[in-house]
């Protein structure tokens, strides 16, 4: 086998559901900030001036920061790379970890009304030693118990698609799709 890239995508879906979620949110710091500073008092407005301004601020991060990640990940998306021997998993153009394949049990498409992707079991219990963290602040262990609890695998790679997993779904003795 060859080197396979994969990469992944964001669903015009999911991208809806995060600008209007996001535009929501940022609405209502927009009116918290205009009718603050249009109804509120000026001895009042010099007290709370600055909780209002922060909080607004905070909410208009809140709820458009989601949509502008699904963006970035839009011009510059994750990747999958599969060799004969290894998976190798890129984030922001940067190498996160590198996992031989002979560490992998099962592949799986794996897709939930908020959220889509590939999820990997793996055979051994003592993975940890065999997968090479390339980036240090990419957290192996956060990483899988997030898996785990959502998505009950070892490792979830988020925003890869159906049609993504059944080019690289032939890994591991269980390869499905469900």
């Amino acid at each position: 086998m060859d080197l396979l890239k994969i990469y992944s995508s964001v669903s015009p879906k999911v991208e809806k559901k995060a600008l209007f979620k996001g535009s929501f949110i940022a609405g209502v710091g927009v009116l918290l900030l205009a009718f603050s500073g249009s109804f509120i008092r000026e001895p009042l407005l010099k007290i709370w001036g600055l909780p209002i301004l922060i909080l607004s601020a905070s909410l208009l991060t809140y709820g458009l920061l989601p949509y502008r990640r699904l963006m970035r990940l839009q011009r510059k998306p994750n990747e999958i790379i599969v060799s004969e021997e290894l998976l190798q998993y890129v984030e922001n153009n940067k190498r996160q970890i590198t996992l031989p394949l002979s560490l992998i049990k099962k592949v799986s498409y794996l897709e939930d009304k908020n959220d889509y992707g590939i999820g990997i079991w793996l055979k051994s219990s003592k993975y940890s030693e065999k997968i090479i963290v390339h980036n240090p602040s990419f957290d192996l262990q956060k990483k899988v118990n997030q898996s785990e609890k959502k998505w009950k695998c070892d490792l979830f790679f988020p925003y890869f698609s159906r049609r993504s997993f059944t080019r690289i779904g032939f890994i591991g003795e269980d390869a499905e799709d469900s």
